[in-house]
């Protein structure tokens, strides 16, 4: 059992040309009947393009209200342009289909003009009810080569004053009160000339920050970014509420399960709201809740009104972590949500008596949004403009529902989606890492000011007076261990975006059949803020053994060693992102700096650890923990951000790995960091050998390099075994001595002494989790391997006569915006 030690403290579009009979106006009804209107021609050039509060009558129903414009030259001038702002919703979806299907390419790319008509026609459109959200989404492959000649209503006298001006309208006027969310996303390499700085800074003009204009290479990336800006503005529209009946019977103190994804038992739910029944005299209320892959919500809830002998109870606004509103129809839910009670063995068992269809009610609210999506229609696009029109209809298709069709990418699946392990990030022996997995459900994140620091602490201590091999070695187990992060980790503004607190351990002999330890304990008190402080129990989806693995996803992996079949040994990868959310909120509340909110001792407890002889006499004893955060920061540069995951142990093996997907800009910076466990100080291959001997180390190559580069700084030195007639070069990385980089920092701080001298008292025994910083100034080879516009670089990671295991690397990369 457990054991829970609370400390008080004082305390983040695409294309065959394809011809038809495009009409520029389709009334969007309700009914889904379109129809064509040639009013208000489309070259109208004394119209002035006021995006004021003009609606003349206000719209009636809450939603979506859409609408698109296609440019090009024939478009314009054939007044087949635009389709006119309405509802959304499935009824009307065919209208906009229908409007994107009739587009056709032509030559003339008219893109100023096409988001002076969009701002124009939002600020001339009705007003919806309940307005959140007014948004401008433009895609285009070129500059504007046609807007100041033909189509100038301000009479600009050259393209910098017609974009200036754009950009003016996008950031300092509002539309029907609201500010304009616009963002622009630009396929770049399409037209002979075009500067990349140049079509970079032109789309950072046609979007309302920095932050929402996308610069990208190819129709894949174009899809993604539809997608993410298509769901979150659906998201911003929709509020599901769900209401359950629940009878005033229950005991005081039972413990309730609602599971939403039909398990076969509760422990196997990975999607549910749990919480403890409370009755008194004034009422019933629902406390000490907590949510499994929804977002966090309300921790206590009191009943709404009583319905008889039923108490009415309301979990409001609820979201998937990926912040995504449930689609559920009532019919779905009946079919998908079950009531578990928890019995004094802490076993479950279904309330037979729970009826969803009489029991539970779907509650949506909806507020609008107003929207413009603006297409690049121009010959310059070639085969991919029948793509856009795929990913524009899908980008129709997820305002209506939430989710796309995955139409977009050619083969009618969900770009880059994972199959059934959404969690799943790529194993390193994979020879390209482009489907790394990222931000919705993969672990990747890219092009966006990133960084990341990861946390580290071994719950193991060196107590006897015995060394293995003359090396300290961890062999007694601590209830704890604490890590503090100070201001030299993280900038003063960091914003957590994601966060995985992954723990690793030896299973125990008498357990190697067993479960394993799928709970600790993480608590936080800060240094910053009096009283701010946080304590959670940390619980993967399901307790899993060993042999288990193959069925798993990035959440959990283990292995029994093949050599010692009594050694086995896990390790359990847990989101935790709304932890760092809770503190950060506690922060904002006493008016502190984001960042600094999150500044303080992070202490793990409760992780299982066995002191079982097999362990310890071979000096192989794990027991750790570690969190990787993954932060957004006005200090950072745009970067690519990948975590890779392999849990299997290396002894004359190694593994290389193809980082990809970003292009690295003139002056680029590489951070590595390496997650390993059970290395020790000075054991390297005995050479020569019959066959070339791997060397322990962490190595790079760069794209046009055909030589193999040592990562090593002060912490983790290179070195060389010579005998007779051989050397080997080598880095002595698995030492249990590991490098830290602050986020402004060019030299590492070593945990645990500098080699040669090593500082027993501060080894975290066991582990190794070793980071590399590589740019001009700290990587004295950089220059020769690593340059401007390079699109990929390979990793290798080798042990030899050192086993270790390898859990996870992390490695982020510079990129052009």
């Amino acid at each position: 059992m457990k054991k829970i030690f609370v400390i008080f403290a004082l305390f983040c579009v695409f294309f065959l040309v394809s011809c038809g009979d495009g009409s520029k106006k389709v009334d969007t009804n309700d009914s889904g009947d379109s129809t064509s209107d040639n009013s208000d021609s489309a070259d109208s050039a004394s119209d002035k393009g006021d995006t004021g509060n003009s609606g003349s009558a206000e719209a009636t129903k809450e939603g979506v209200y859409l609408g698109i414009i296609g440019f090009n030259e024939e478009l314009f001038q054939e007044n087949k342009y635009s389709m006119e702002i309405g509802l959304l919703n499935s009824s009307t979806e065919s209208g906009y289909t229908s409007f994107i299907n009739n587009l056709y390419a032509s030559k003339g790319t008219a893109l100023y003009y096409a988001d002076y008509k969009a701002l124009e026609m939002m600020g001339k459109s009705s007003i919806p009810p309940k307005l959140q959200k007014v948004a401008l989404v433009t895609f285009t492959d070129g500059l504007d080569n046609l807007s100041t000649d033909e189509y100038d209503p301000e009479n600009y006298d050259d393209p910098d004053l017609y974009l200036n001006a754009i950009h003016d309208k996008i950031v300092k006027e509002k539309i029907h009160g609201k500010s304009v969310e616009a963002f622009s996303i630009g396929l770049k390499g399409r037209e002979e000339g075009v500067e990349p700085a140049q079509f970079e800074g032109t789309l950072k003009k046609l979007a309302s920050s920095d932050s929402k204009a996308f610069l990208v290479s190819d129709m894949d990336e174009v899809m993604e970014h539809f997608d993410i800006i298509a769901k979150s503005l659906y998201s911003a529209t929709t509020t599901v509420n769900l209401a359950v009946l629940l009878p005033g019977g229950y005991k005081d103190g039972e413990v309730l399960r609602f599971t939403f994804d039909n398990p076969n038992s509760a422990a196997d739910s990975e999607l549910y709201i749990e919480a403890t029944f409370r009755k008194t005299d004034k009422g019933r209320s629902l406390e000490k809740i907590s949510y499994e892959g929804f977002a966090k919500g309300e921790a206590t809830i009191q009943h709404k009104e009583k319905e008889g002998a039923y108490y009415r109870f309301v979990f409001e606004d609820m979201k998937y972590d990926d912040g995504k509103a449930p689609a559920w129809s009532e019919s779905e839910l009946r079919n998908i949500l079950k009531l578990w009670k928890q019995n004094s063995s802490g076993g479950w068992y279904t309330d037979s008596e729970f009826d969803p269809a009489s029991s539970s009610k779907l509650e949506e609210e909806r507020s609008s949004a107003l929207i413009m999506l603006v297409l690049d229609c121009t010959t310059s696009l070639g085969s991919d403009f029948s793509r856009m029109q795929e990913i524009a209809k899908d980008f129709v298709k997820t305002l209506v529902n939430g989710s796309s069709t995955g139409n977009g990418n050619g083969n009618g699946n969900n770009a880059g989606d994972g199959g059934d392990n959404s969690g799943d990030s790529e194993n390193p022996d994979q020879s390209d890492s482009s489907d790394s997995k990222c931000r919705e459900g993969k672990l990747k994140w890219e092009n966006c000011p990133y960084g990341y620091h990861v946390m580290f602490k071994s719950v193991l201590d060196d107590k006897e007076p015995e060394d293995y091999e003359g090396n300290s070695q961890g062999d007694t187990c601590k209830e704890s261990s604490t890590y503090i992060l100070n201001k030299t980790h993280i900038p003063a503004d960091a914003t957590i975006q994601d966060a995985y607190l992954v723990w690793t351990a030896a299973q125990p002999v008498a357990k190697k059949n067993d479960i394993t330890d799928k709970e600790v304990i993480l608590s936080f008190s800060s240094s910053t803020v009096y009283g701010l402080n946080n304590i959670e129990i940390i619980t993967g989806k399901k307790a899993y053994k060993i042999s288990e693995t193959d069925k798993v996803d990035f959440e959990f992996d283990g292995f029994q060693d093949l050599d010692e079949p009594n050694k086995s040994y896990y390790t359990y990868r847990v989101k935790i992102l709304d932890f760092f959310k809770e503190i950060q909120e506690q922060g904002r509340n006493s008016n502190t700096d984001i960042g600094q909110s999150l500044l303080g001792e992070y202490t793990i407890s409760g992780l299982d650890c066995t002191e079982d002889k097999i362990y310890k006499n071979s000096g192989e004893m794990v027991a750790d923990w570690s969190i990787i955060l993954i932060y957004s920061s006005a200090e950072n540069e745009r970067k690519n951000i990948y975590i890779y995951n392999d849990f299997k142990k290396y002894w004359y093996d190694q593994t290389e790995i193809t980082v990809s997907g970003f292009e690295l800009p003139a002056d680029s910076e590489i951070r590595i960091t390496l997650a390993s466990h059970e290395g020790e100080m000075g054991l390297v291959a005995d050479i020569p050998s019959e066959e070339p001997v791997i060397p322990e180390s962490l190595k790079i190559q760069g794209l046009y390099s055909d030589d193999w580069l040592f990562l090593s700084n002060e912490c983790n030195p290179q070195a060389y075994r010579d005998q007779n007639y051989d050397h080997m070069d080598y880095t002595e990385i698995f030492n249990s001595i590991s490098s830290v980089y602050g986020y402004n920092d060019t030299k590492p701080t070593c945990i645990g002494g500098t080699p040669p001298n090593y500082n027993t008292d501060e080894i975290e025994f066991g582990m190794d989790v070793d980071t590399f910083l590589l740019n001009s100034e700290t990587f004295a080879h950089y220059t020769e391997h690593f340059h401007e516009g390079d699109n990929k670089f390979e990793i290798s990671i080798g042990a030899n006569k050192d086993a270790v295991i390898i859990n996870y690397l992390v490695v982020s990369v510079s990129t052009k915006n």
